[in-house]
């Protein structure tokens, strides 16, 4: 993996000898990380002053156990635990896991997945919230548009959107389109219905 795209990296393990091993690995590869800890609660302390990433921990912290270090996480970052294999096997679905002894490609491999997952993750929500805008936006404008053309007050223009797109079992975002011009008609001509306009 490129690591052009800032991955935040943070390890919290109760042995600083195997942090400071996977310190290693990853720097020699051109990772940064943020932070060693033994502690978790200072682990998540950092993540939460961070823009998203990995937290690697080990089964257990100085203060903490992995499960409730994951549990303390913001949204934007995820755990990889490094561990036994027993421990691993018993890990919850959710918790990326690499057993004990994990080569370096392994290593590499489970950050990689991690980021990818939440560089979708992040694509996900961006794109949810354009769409939210640009479909008020939509709607917006062709209140607007209905408005103007039958001289109807703001609360008749959304009411005369919401019912047209329930008569027509589409979507308001759809029929704001449509009243736009932006799209062809569903259903066109097969529910038509006379609303209150002013002087007609």
């Amino acid at each position: 993996m490129g690591v052009s795209c800032r991955v935040h990296i943070v390890i919290a393990m109760s042995k600083t000898a195997d942090a400071e091993k996977v310190k290693g690995i990853l720097i020699a590869r051109g990772y940064e990380v943020d932070g060693v800890f033994q502690s978790g609660s200072r682990a998540l302390q950092m993540a939460y002053d961070l823009s998203g990433g990995i937290v690697i921990s080990g089964y257990r912290c100085t203060d903490m156990m992995y499960e409730e270090l994951s549990n303390g996480l913001p949204d934007y970052f995820s755990l990889l635990l490094i561990a036994s294999p027993s421990v691993v096997y018993e890990a919850p679905p959710g918790i990326v896991s690499l057993a004990l002894p994990f080569s370096v490609a392994q290593l590499l491999s489970a950050v990689d997945m991690i980021f990818e997952r939440l560089k979708r993750s992040r694509r996900d929500k961006k794109g949810a919230r354009e769409r939210t805008q640009l479909d008020s936006a939509l709607i917006d404008m062709a209140k607007q548009d209905i408005m103007q053309k039958y001289d109807m007050t703001e609360p008749e223009a959304y009411n005369y959107l919401r019912r047209q797109s329930m008569d027509r079992k589409i979507t308001m975002e759809d029929f704001a389109k449509e009243s736009l011009g932006m799209v062809k008609p569903h259903n066109a001509g097969a529910v038509q219905r006379k609303w209150r306009t002013k002087n007609v």
